[in-house]
């Protein structure tokens, strides 16, 4: 007897089946969201992207949540659409939120917006206290600098991502970044047309010393 057909048949049905599950599930999380208007599985996963990379970029736990809350109609969404550079896509993924969200009666957005306003001011202060500790910690003893600081790091970052070896971070790090490791990454990225710059940077964040 050939048992093929039958075999195509069951994985044609548990196909079907995974994808009506994942199907249902992704519009469960539509609803939770508090999306009320039109579901698109597309729209809502090119939303969704966009949370989970600003999550990867931050690695703040409550990045991914507060990025969907509201079906994506929040301040921070905005903000990770700055940090992830896709303000080109502003437009787009504007009407992509408007078309999930739809349209509701009006309510008084002041306490909502107060909410994520201090929200964010938390998180903010929370992030920025962790980095001014990384700052001391590393030796560093020129004047603190988020945006600088935060550029070497991805220097670090990307380095390990490319490698992947557990002792690049920390050792490309080192010294307030003063090192030849850090150096290497900048070569091993292809970002020698941004050496002096970066020079600069260094020096300004690793201080005078005596």
């Amino acid at each position: 007897m050939n048992f093929l057909p039958f075999l195509c048949l069951v994985a044609t049905v548990l196909l079907v089946v995974d994808a009506r599950m994942i199907n249902q599930e992704s519009k469960r999380g539509f609803s939770d969201l508090g999306c009320m208007g039109v579901y698109d599985k597309a729209k809502f996963a090119r939303l969704d992207r966009v949370c989970e990379e600003c999550y990867q970029l931050y690695r703040e736990s409550d990045v991914h949540t507060t990025c969907r809350s509201n079906c994506f109609k929040n301040e921070f969404f905005t903000q990770c659409v700055d940090a992830l550079l896709l303000r080109k896509d502003q437009q787009k993924l504007d009407y992509m939120v408007e078309q999930l969200y739809g349209r509701r009666k009006k309510m008084n957005p002041v306490p909502l917006s107060y909410f994520l306003v201090m929200f964010l001011a938390v998180v903010s202060a929370s992030v920025d206290r962790e980095a001014k500790r990384s700052f001391s910690d590393l030796g560093c003893m020129g004047v603190y600098d988020k945006a600088k600081f935060a550029r070497l790091d991805r220097v670090c970052e990307e380095c390990y991502q490319l490698f992947r070896e557990s002792d690049v971070h920390t050792s490309c790090r080192s010294n307030c970044f003063k090192n030849e490791y850090f150096t290497g990454c900048v070569d091993a990225l292809l970002l020698r047309k941004d050496q002096q710059r970066l020079d600069y940077m260094v020096e300004q964040l690793y201080g005078r010393r005596r």
